[in-house]
């Protein structure tokens, strides 16, 4: 079934790529690169990858996908009505995908002239954004929980509503901070981070440099994906000298590496 749907997402111009068998994860690298609509690589594909699920990379199939979460208490979908109302925005016929955690995916065309990245929890708790860098579970494909489903499979993808655009590109208030991994940050953002702070701590002399750079570069790609906020770079400078790193050294590093992953933004899987 996977493979029919990800044709049929391709035949709608959007660039797919396999994910692994029931899983919200890539089954390939670099799958915002090889994200393809082409009708024979993605049969390849899935020779390669049997049973896979598929992954709609956002950036490239000029899409903009409003995550509504529904799980754990959270209400995103009622969010996203009460944010509707309040920008006199009637409900629209665009493509709609039901997640298996009570979820929604409202998928509307990217706007001209802007590029609309990753967000999490920047419109109202709950809602998250994905567009350039990020990617979606498309409709069809199963995980664990269950199954992605369209609400109406021959639905269009409206425009992006302008007071949409006007939020996601409106530079939002810096957050109080009140305490260590707080902030902007996403639980998979601080997950992330303490893991790489973690890594970073525990690197033997004569490799902590180059782990710097590999853990900076992770960092950008997190704070350009929406998970993490920039006071991240922060705690990588505290770490860094912790370990016997020079502040001259280490500042130089940690400047290069985040500015090199923040040209390839990482947010959570969907």
């Amino acid at each position: 079934m996977s493979l029919e749907a990800a044709l049929a997402a391709a035949a709608r111009g959007w660039h797919v790529f396999p994910l692994r068998p029931r899983s919200k994860l890539p089954a390939v690298d670099r799958w915002e690169q090889r994200a393809t609509c082409d009708v024979d690589r993605l049969r390849d594909y899935w020779e390669r990858h049997p049973g896979a699920g598929y992954g709609i990379a956002c950036g490239p199939s000029g899409l903009l996908v409003v995550d509504l979460d529904g799980k754990g208490g959270a209400n995103g979908p009622g969010e996203w009505f009460k944010l509707r109302d309040a920008h006199n925005d009637p409900a629209t016929g665009t493509y709609t995908v039901v997640t298996p955690n009570d979820g929604l995916h409202a998928y509307f065309e990217q706007p001209a002239g802007v590029e609309l990245r990753n967000t999490a929890g920047r419109l109202a708790e709950g809602i998250d954004t994905r567009g350039h860098g990020g990617f979606v579970v498309g409709a069809g494909s199963s995980i664990d929980t269950g199954t992605y489903e369209a609400v109406d499979t021959d639905a269009s993808v409206e425009p992006c509503p302008t007071w949409l655009a006007r939020l996601l590109t409106r530079k939002p208030r810096r957050p109080v901070r009140t305490g260590p991994a707080q902030g902007r940050h996403t639980r998979y953002g601080a997950a992330a981070l303490e893991r790489i702070l973690g890594r970073l701590a525990a690197t033997p002399e004569g490799q902590r440099n180059v782990e710097l750079n590999t853990a900076a570069f992770s960092v950008g790609q997190l704070i350009a994906g929406g998970e993490l906020d920039a006071d991240a770079v922060s705690e990588l400078g505290t770490v860094a000298s912790r370990i016997g790193l020079s502040e001259t050294e280490a500042l130089a590093t940690i400047a290069s590496g985040t500015s090199a992953g923040m040209a390839r933004p990482r947010s959570a899987p969907r």
